[in-house]
């Protein structure tokens, strides 16, 4: 376990620890990943113009639509289905120029994310690891994972959020509150989930010591160290900043289609959410709209529940912490696709590598198991049109029962 000052070992340490050089055989494995998305970028072009079905995300059509509106000075919400921060629009201006760039910029995120890992992974492991050993594997398992380089290079944007998460948890380990908070600010402001990290991170940069009695506890939930003053102060300036902006620039319109939506949002399709079957048959009865609104807002309690027990047991290693609320987080979700994985997935990775290998080995059996049972019974139904909602609806119920396996394989008995 980690100490709050990123002492002794298992989860973040000391700048001193951290610091190294990529080797040589990294910088190859780095190249071999560029270059194979640089080799799907293109080939992309070549599905879209001559194929049926499109390489490319619809979503990246939406980002270069909405980016097209912002540079002639329109709202990113004259165009449907725009259901994101402003930012994004703006970051992917240039797609104007060179419609690539926006795949170029989420692949690019997805090289500055294996960085990462690979810093977090070596300030969390014995410094005299091997290559071979966990931190080059977990490299591979993130650069060459099609789930990752297929997400990206179609032009999802997940690879930004990604990559803003595991920078809190870099600065966390270097001790930077204030950038802590910075990176906090931007990965909320970016999506709404990464609020769930700022109360293990508030503890995290607390007073070192487990507290005995409920005073004790209730008093580590008001801030005093200058560490937690400046997480808050900069988090706050950061969210605050960025929502003021775009709200003078976009009105109400933004905080609804940025946020609020997320909120009452259905989909019955393409969808691993246990909460699948309930949403299938509200929609087809409009009259139960009302129970459904309720149904997915009282949905919310069990993820803050679990997000509160995460927070408070796990918060000295960040780590565990990170992974855990947001591996609950995407299964107690109402609505929840396969890009979601993403922002688990390395979190997980780091993770497991400090375990022993057959709880990893699990855990992915697990994850790829479930995966295909779901797949093959939501094919049957969208693409065979067989009635096979029950059976979707198992696949779902299986999905949640996988995420507790995931998380009890993550923290029981850890050494």
């Amino acid at each position: 376990m980690v100490t709050g000052r990123g002492s002794g070992t298992g989860g973040l340490a000391a700048p001193s620890q951290i610091r190294s050089r990529l080797p040589n055989t990294l910088v190859a494995l780095f190249g071999a990943a560029a270059l194979l998305r640089i080799g799907l970028i293109a080939y992309s072009d070549y599905q879209d113009r001559h194929a049926a079905v499109k390489y490319t995300d619809i979503d990246y059509v939406v980002f270069s639509d909405a980016a097209e509106h912002v540079a002639a000075g329109r709202s990113p919400y004259d165009r449907a289905t725009y259901r994101y921060t402003p930012l994004l629009a703006w970051f992917l201006v240039p797609n104007l120029a060179c419609p690539w760039f926006g795949k170029a910029l989420f692949a690019a995120c997805d090289l500055l994310i294996a960085a990462i890992l690979y810093q977090l992974a070596s300030a969390a492991s014995d410094q005299t690891q091997s290559l071979n050993g966990g931190r080059f594997w977990l490299l591979v398992a993130w650069l060459f994972n099609p789930v990752v380089f297929v997400v990206s290079t179609r032009g999802s944007a997940e690879s930004l959020i990604v990559l803003a998460v595991l920078a809190i948890l870099l600065m966390a380990s270097l001790r930077r509150a204030a950038w802590t908070g910075l990176a906090l600010g931007l990965a909320i402001h970016l999506k709404l989930f990464p609020i769930i990290y700022s109360l293990p991170l508030f503890l995290y940069f607390g007073p070192r010591g487990r507290p005995r009695g409920v005073v004790a506890t209730a008093a580590r939930l008001w801030p005093s160290t200058s560490d937690q003053w400046w997480l808050i102060s900069t988090t706050g300036v950061s969210l605050a900043g960025l929502t003021l902006v775009f709200w003078i620039g976009y009105g109400n319109e933004f905080l609804f289609e940025a946020y609020g939506y997320h909120f009452v949002r259905t989909d019955i399709k393409h969808n691993f959410s246990a909460y699948f079957y309930f949403n299938y048959l509200t929609a087809l009865n409009p009259h139960e709209s009302g129970i459904a609104l309720l149904a997915g807002l009282i949905g919310f309690l069990p993820q803050a529940g679990v997000q509160l027990a995460a927070a408070l047991a796990l918060h000295r290693d960040l780590i565990a912490c990170f992974f855990v609320q947001t591996l609950t987080f995407v299964a107690l979700n109402k609505v929840y696709t396969s890009q979601y994985f993403l922002w688990y997935l390395p979190l997980g990775l780091l993770h497991f590598i400090r375990l022993s290998p057959w709880r990893w080995q699990w855990a992915m059996g697990l994850w790829l198991g479930a995966q295909a049972i779901w797949l093959g019974s939501a094919y049957l139904l969208e693409f065979q049109g067989l009635n096979v909602f029950s059976a979707v609806h198992l696949a779902s119920l299986g999905m949640l029962v996988m995420h507790v396996s995931v998380m009890w394989l993550a923290l029981a008995l850890r050494s």
